[in-house]
């Protein structure tokens, strides 16, 4: 599942903000740097590297199913 007020590169790196679980869930610095490079190989991976600044409205249907599978 997607968050829909989030874009597309926003949505991956929500994923990488909950796996460090630190006091807030935030990454910072050369981490943050890392999990951008990572979603961003990712979007290209499942062919929505054009789509990184999309919210999941404006994807289609299977745009947002591969969205939430990466």
């Amino acid at each position: 599942s997607v968050f829909p007020h989030l874009t597309a590169l926003q949505n991956l790196l929500l994923v990488e903000d909950f796996r460090s679980g630190g006091p807030f869930g935030r990454v910072f610095g050369a981490r943050r740097k890392s999990a951008r490079q990572e979603a961003e190989t990712m979007l290209e991976r499942v062919g929505l590297a054009h789509a990184r600044h999309l919210y999941p409205a404006s994807l289609s249907g299977g745009m947002q199913q591969r969205l939430a599978i990466a």
